[in-house]
């Protein structure tokens, strides 16, 4: 513990005596603490021998705890008569404690009303233990009551409590504040009423107002000075005159100069939270109860309040910490600040305090492959960094991204660096990239004329769509019949678009109409009766193909067409046909008729010779000149040596013949 000193204590003794007031020379001293332990059993002084006590020396605070006590002190004459008791609270702070450096020593205030319960409120920030507060009287009554107040510090120190008297009425006295006036100087000097300086106050239109302003000192003389203040309301009612003596000493002097960063660059700007540097030019010298503080506006530079505050080693500068809930601004001022003497002054230059960001992408919802705008603001001149899906960066304050890939969704960051003071802030915007739906057309399509055209496209959501092509052909359905029979006029080039969610892709379909096939040019022919023949059509451009019915079915022949052997009229069907995919065809088929001319002469065989006439019943040689009918199984002998023919020949389902012999016979169908 630290020991208390006790500097010119000075006590003075009256002694009471049977023949009235006699003083007699003290010669003992003694103190305790807090308890007393009995006439002459506290803590001894000294030997002394004097009528007046005038002592520097030094109280032990050994064995007290951390708080508040009581030192008393007393002394005794030569004649063993005890002075009164001195008594003095004393505050035993811990080793660490060194009052009035921190900025901040008050931490709780406190007020009572008469004996109502004390209310006690949490504050910070204070400095010079100067500060603001508001008491509400809501629960008192009409008349006169004491108002208490105290204040307990960063280590838990009491003050004194100090007591008011204060009067309450019902209502507000007076009507509405209209002026504030001041003048500084006797009342030989006063102006007159409403000439004097004006001040403003808040709210303007109340009984009770504050006024925040600094007098003027300019002109004034040295040494003491009086300052007048007086109020008028709206009924043009005149306060009484409140007066207070103040010192102008002008061998204190304190000019503020631009401001600095920590690196002793002259800035303007500066960071939330961050270090200013105010340097100071000052003369005379401050007591050592003098603090050095200093303070910032708001954005309109007015209302200035204290911030943290510490002053360089050689007491040129002061350095204060920006506090971190400022709003983002310009037009801030600051000032230095000496507390004893009081004396303020503002440095020139106009502040800029932290910084913003702002992020917005245009637009925020894209199409695969669409180009995409990213937009960014800052308060101050900054620089900018842009971070984004998939793997996006930018050191441009507004990029454009082109061809949006679909993964490019999602949030994108930027931070805006001011570029004097280094401030950043960030900002997020958040980007959907829509894809585009799939547009596969079925491609490519070729139809004859006078069939359908019908147009197909597959794809991936239900959007809408839009054809477009050749003969200003249009249609809003999926798949569209162009034509239920097309012509050669819709040959080109189909265009596809497909919009879903405002998304458009685009596909084209290539058409072929080839033209109307011409119909065949065929004749009718005559053949004998179970002969054939061989069937022929003209087809321009085309081929002919041989049907047995007139619609429907297989072809049976292409080109000529060989008929089988004939016995009775038979018609064909013959359509000329490109081949290929699609196969046209004529529109319709060409009948051409086979007419049969009956045989003079059919019958069956006989066994015998080939060549003799005899054999067949047709009495000839199978030769086509007359067809011969076999009915059942006949053996033939072919001559020796003999070179013949057989044509004409029917063989019935039991008709077989045997040929036997050396002979030759051609078959001939």
């Amino acid at each position: 513990m630290k020991k208390l000193k006790l500097i010119g204590l000075f006590i003075g003794l009256l002694l009471f005596g049977r023949n009235g007031f006699a003083q007699s020379p003290m010669n003992y001293a003694e103190y305790y603490w807090d308890t007393d332990p009995g006439y002459g059993l506290g803590t001894s002084l000294g030997a002394i021998n004097t009528t007046n006590l005038d002592l520097t020396t030094n109280v032990s605070t050994s064995g007290l705890l951390v708080g508040t006590h009581y030192l008393n002190i007393r002394v005794r004459d030569a004649n063993g008569i005890w002075s009164q008791l001195l008594r003095k609270s004393i505050m035993v702070a811990p080793e660490t404690y060194n009052p009035g450096t921190d900025p901040q020593d008050i931490r709780v205030f406190e007020y009572q009303w008469d004996a109502q319960t004390p209310v006690q409120a949490t504050v910070s920030g204070i400095v010079n233990f100067e500060f603001i507060r508001t008491i509400p009287t809501t629960s008192l009554g009409e008349g006169s009551h004491i108002l208490s107040i105290r204040m307990k510090d960063a280590y838990g120190f009491w003050t004194y409590t100090n007591k008011y008297n204060v009067s309450v009425y019902g209502t507000a006295p007076g009507d509405n504040i209209s002026r504030i006036e001041y003048f500084i100087g006797t009342m030989s000097t006063e102006p007159g009423y409403g000439l004097a300086t004006s001040v403003s106050f808040t709210p303007t239109s109340s009984p009770d107002v504050t006024a925040n302003f600094e007098p003027s000192t300019t002109g004034l003389t040295n040494g003491q000075n009086l300052i007048t203040f007086r109020v008028k309301d709206s009924q043009n009612r005149w306060s009484s005159l409140y007066q207070k003596i103040f010192n102008l000493d002008p061998s204190f002097t304190l000019t503020a100069g631009g401001t600095f960063n920590q690196a002793n660059q002259a800035k303007s700007e500066f960071c939330l939270g961050g270090k200013i540097k105010v340097p100071i030019t000052k003369t005379g010298v401050f007591p050592v109860g003098n603090q050095y503080v200093l303070e910032l506006s708001n954005s309109s530079g007015t209302n200035f309040v204290p911030i943290v505050t510490t002053i360089n080693g050689t007491q040129d500068s002061l350095i204060g910490t920006l506090p971190t809930a400022l709003s983002v601004a310009s037009g801030y001022r600051i000032r230095a600040v000496t507390t004893l003497p009081l004396i303020r002054k503002t440095s020139a230059t106009i502040l800029t305090i932290g910084n913003t960001a702002t992020a917005s992408a245009t637009p925020a919802s894209v199409c695969q492959g669409s180009n995409l705008q990213l937009n960014s603001t800052s308060f101050v001149t900054s620089n900018y960094s842009w971070a984004g899906p998939p793997a996006f960066t930018s050191a441009v304050q507004n990029p454009l991204i082109t061809n949006m890939p679909t993964n490019g969704g999602g949030i994108y960051t930027v931070t805006a660096s001011s570029q004097a003071a280094g401030c950043t802030a960030t900002a997020t915007t958040s980007v959907t990239v829509k894809p585009l739906p799939t547009v596969t057309p079925t491609s490519p399509i070729t139809v004859c004329s006078n069939t359908p055209l019908t147009l197909g496209v597959n794809t991936t959501a239900s959007g809408t769509y839009f054809w477009n092509g050749p003969s200003a052909f249009t249609s809003a359905l999926q798949n569209p019949t162009v034509n239920s029979l097309a012509t050669t006029s819709m040959t080109g080039t189909y265009t596809i678009t497909v919009t879903l969610n405002a998304c458009t892709a685009n596909g084209t379909a290539s058409v072929t109409v080839n033209p109307v096939v011409n119909a065949p040019t065929a004749n009718g022919v005559t053949i004998n009766q179970y002969t054939s023949t061989t069937l022929s059509a003209v087809c321009t451009g085309s081929t002919a193909k041989w049907y047995s019915s007139i619609s429907g079915g297989t072809a049976i022949g292409t080109g000529s067409y060989v008929t089988p052997t004939l016995s009775a009229n038979t018609t064909y069907y013959v359509a000329c046909e490109t081949g290929g995919t699609p196969n046209c065809v004529n529109s319709t088929r060409t009948a051409q008729t086979v007419t049969i001319i009956p045989a003079t002469s059919f019958d069956t065989a006989t066994t015998g010779n080939w060549n003799a006439t005899s054999t067949w019943i047709c009495s000839c040689i199978p030769n086509g000149t007359l067809p011969v009918r076999v009915m059942s199984t006949h053996i033939i002998t072919v001559p020796t040596a003999y070179i013949g023919q057989a044509k004409g020949l029917r063989f019935m389902s039991t008709g077989k013949v045997t040929l036997v012999g050396t002979g030759k016979v051609n078959v001939i169908n």
